[in-house]
């Protein structure tokens, strides 16, 4: 976790407080879609990974106190701990994946770089091939998973 918000006080969101809304999922991974504007103004954080892969977007993610530009074709990884908020504008297209920790964790050893590398640089722009590939790989977890909410 950032130092910089180890002693921040906010509220802290678990991975149950969102499977009303969600597309697909199951006990450990929760699909949702983002279509339009967002706005969460209130910092807070989660007990479980975000990934968010924007095809068309633009807004503000603040992550740990950072303003991050929403831009398309872009990757934002939010980690356990780290405070966030965000105000994403109309006409946002993207996808977010929900993680359990102790899910993701048992992969951690496959990932091209560290947890620390992705936690340090949460925002990737992607090539639009990359994209591709990883827009498809969210719509295979949505398809996968449809309906099967725990």
């Amino acid at each position: 976790m950032d130092k910089r918000n180890a002693n921040i006080w906010a509220p802290v969101i678990g991975l149950d407080g969102f499977r009303k809304e969600q597309t697909a999922g199951r006990e450990e991974l929760l699909f949702n879609e983002l279509h339009g504007e967002r706005l969460i103004d209130k910092p807070h954080k989660h007990d479980f990974f975000i990934i968010n892969l924007f095809d068309k977007a633009s807004g503000v993610h603040t992550i740990d106190s950072i303003d991050y530009p929403i831009k398309d074709h872009q990757v934002h990884v939010l980690f356990p701990g780290q405070m966030h908020k965000w105000h994403v504008y109309a006409g946002t297209i993207g996808y977010q994946l929900m993680i359990e920790r102790s899910f993701l964790e048992h992969f951690a050893p496959f990932f091209r770089f560290s947890f620390t590398n992705y936690q340090n640089h949460p925002v990737i722009d992607l090539t639009k091939e990359a994209f591709i590939q990883l827009h498809y790989e969210f719509e295979s977890v949505k398809r996968n998973w449809n309906g099967s909410i725990h």
